[in-house]
């Protein structure tokens, strides 16, 4: 029991931590906000477009709010797809500010628990462990790219995958699968990112139990992040469709 403390505390603190901050420069209780550059331009739209989405107010095959009409699902897939996004639906479209600073509280958070579980599966040391999930959730990557929330998603994701590849290289892929597959379902752009780490990770990993590295074993390994990618291509194929109708597509 006392061991599962640090995994709350693992959540909790970069959870303070950004709440204090969002304090301290008055986007809590003062009269500035998180809303800036593209998240301030665009994404609060998209978010208010996704509510309409859930709401069954508007389809996300077609609707006229793009311009003079078109298909929504290339930004759906590419903006909207983090499961931290259904809680919208708790929202009123004029709270939506409110909305983006909660989920990039609770990414950051989450980055935190995450983390910790692969640094405490990995060195086996709680307090150790818990001061470098921490690090890693409040990294400067998380603080400046808050405004490209969609991002934060991989971050998350990023300890599960490489603690599956811990797994993957033990011959039992499932980890690895569903936390890579989810990385590239929730932005297909920071997933071809995780992708790469993998298959590098991987040669490390694999290194440092053989110290050797076949090519057997690198087949091995893509074929699985081939696979994860082809999962994707459940929301990718659809997706390219839909921007191959967009700013790309010739007249």
């Amino acid at each position: 029991m006392k061991k599962k403390k640090y995994y709350l505390l693992s959540f909790i603190i970069p959870a303070i931590a950004m709440i204090l901050l969002y304090i301290t420069v008055g986007v809590i209780g003062g009269d500035k906000n998180i809303l800036t550059v593209d998240l301030a331009n665009q994404y609060v739209e998209f978010f208010g477009a996704l509510k309409n989405i859930l709401n069954g107010t508007i389809n996300p095959f077609y609707t006229l709010s793009k311009t003079l009409g078109g298909n929504f699902f290339g930004i759906l897939t590419y903006y909207l797809m983090s499961p931290f996004n259904l809680l919208i639906i708790f929202f009123n479209r004029i709270d939506i500010p409110k909305f983006i600073l909660l989920i990039n509280i609770l990414k950051i958070a989450f980055s935190g628990l995450t983390s910790y579980i692969y640094f405490n599966n990995t060195f086996k040391k709680t307090k150790l462990s818990l001061t470098f999930s921490i690090v890693y959730s409040l990294m400067a990557y998380n603080i400046v790219y808050s405004q490209n929330i969609m991002w934060l998603d991989g971050v998350i994701l990023l300890p599960i995958i490489f603690l599956g590849i811990d797994k993957l290289i033990e011959k039992k892929p499932l980890l690895f699968y569903i936390s890579l597959t989810l990385s590239i379902i929730s932005n297909y752009y920071i997933g071809y990112m995780s992708c790469i780490s993998s298959l590098i990770y991987f040669i490390y990993k694999s290194y440092l139990k053989e110290t050797k590295i076949e090519i057997k074993q690198i087949i091995y390994c893509i074929k699985y992040i081939l696979l994860c990618v082809l999962t994707s291509g459940i929301i990718l194929i659809p997706s390219i469709f839909s921007l191959l109708q967009g700013k790309t597509k010739k007249k």
